[in-house]
């Protein structure tokens, strides 16, 4: 008898192996994939892997990745295939190289790309979910063959992967936390069991029934909230916003799990060292192959249900933050603004935030 996990534990298990670097298997009908972060699959790979499947050999990448890198539109979906060759790969391996130094190296012909299949799709998904770059080498491989130590997954099990995150989010445990200028608070920690995000809330005070709750939905910073970098103004807001609270009548601090607007830590520094020559900070994401944000506020909501919140006072300048309460019918009673200090190194992140996503900031 054969012992099948649920799909909940298959997307799990499949974010994990990406995100540690390790290809996966994918069977769907008659046909079985394997699949390869592009960022470390090795040159014996793709030799061993081509040999065995000339003609069924692909990169898969993000239709953003494309437009940036030929500065035009495309009648794509949200994928893009292209036949599997080595230069292609060095280039999507290298996130340093600037299109007219290597414009000749790097001339791909347009006829070559194709719309991805569906199963190609979940598996750019399943890329984002993990936190490493929206781009994989992919190999159609005989059913028979052995790879050892490579984890099979069911393409079906794959499918719906944010729906699955959010539904495995549980709250798990609380304690009383004194904060600074907000002593009578208490921390409480939401888990996604698929994909192991923790997301924390801050609560401080006694709140009143029937009015309004006071509410900030902060994403995190590492480099803004512990290094106080002054590309943002990420610490400024959590602290202000702490006070805030703290100062009328208490409320809901909901941090996410959400570091560099959803694209991770380490894909965040990568577009840092874009933005130094002068790219501003969507561009960067989009070299990479990241839409302007990829943040799922979703989980915000099932927070937010859980403690039964559905009439807010909500500090933002985010336009869209606000229009996704609101289309998930979440009242917003009043708007608080938080004020950032601007400097010579986030003005033009600002600019680009406020032409660019409607950011609710007034710059002199």
């Amino acid at each position: 008898m054969n012992y099948k996990f649920s799909k909940n534990d298959s997307i799990d298990r499949a974010i994990n192996e990406f995100a540690s670097g390790r290809p996966i298997t994918v069977s769907e009908k008659n046909k079985k994939w394997i699949f390869f972060p592009i960022e470390n699959i090795k040159k014996s790979d793709s030799k061993y892997f081509i040999k065995l499947s000339p003609y069924k050999s692909y990169i898969c990448l993000t239709k953003k990745r494309i437009e940036n890198f030929y500065e035009k539109k495309f009648n794509f979906d949200k994928c893009i295939t292209m036949p599997y060759e080595a230069k292609y790969v060095r280039w999507l391996q290298s996130t340093q190289i600037k299109k007219n130094k290597n414009s000749k190296k790097l001339t791909i012909n347009k006829k070559l790309f194709k719309n991805a299949p569906k199963l190609f799709n979940d598996i750019i998904e399943l890329t984002k979910n993990a936190k490493i770059l929206p781009c994989v080498a992919c190999f159609l491989i005989n059913e028979k063959l052995q790879t050892k130590s490579v984890l099979n997954f069911e393409s079906i099990d794959l499918k719906n992967q944010n729906k699955s995150i959010i539904n495995s989010t549980k709250m798990i445990c609380k304690s009383p936390i004194p904060l600074s200028g907000a002593r009578k608070s208490e921390i409480i920690i939401f888990k996604s069991y698929v994909g192991g995000l923790e997301h924390i809330v801050i609560k401080i005070g006694s709140l009143k029934a029937k009015k309004p709750v006071n509410l900030r939905i902060q994403s995190a910073c590492f480099t803004g909230e512990v290094f106080h970098s002054m590309k943002c103004d990420c610490n400024e807001q959590l602290h202000q916003s702490i006070h805030y609270l703290s100062n009328n009548g208490g409320g809901f601090l909901i941090h996410l799990e959400q570091e560099g607007r959803g694209i991770g830590l380490i894909n965040k520094i990568k577009a840092y060292n874009f933005q130094k020559n002068g790219i501003d900070t969507f561009e960067s994401n989009h070299k990479l192959g990241f839409l302007d944000d990829e943040r799922d506020f979703n989980i915000a909501i099932k927070i937010l249900n859980f403690f039964n919140i559905k009439n807010v006072n909500l500090i933002t300048n985010n336009f869209d933050k606000i229009k996704f309460l609101q289309k998930n019918k979440i009242n917003i009673n009043k708007i608080i603004p938080t004020n950032p200090t601007i400097n010579e190194f986030n003005i033009d992140y600002f600019k680009t935030r406020s032409k660019k996503a409607k950011y609710r900031i007034k710059i002199k």
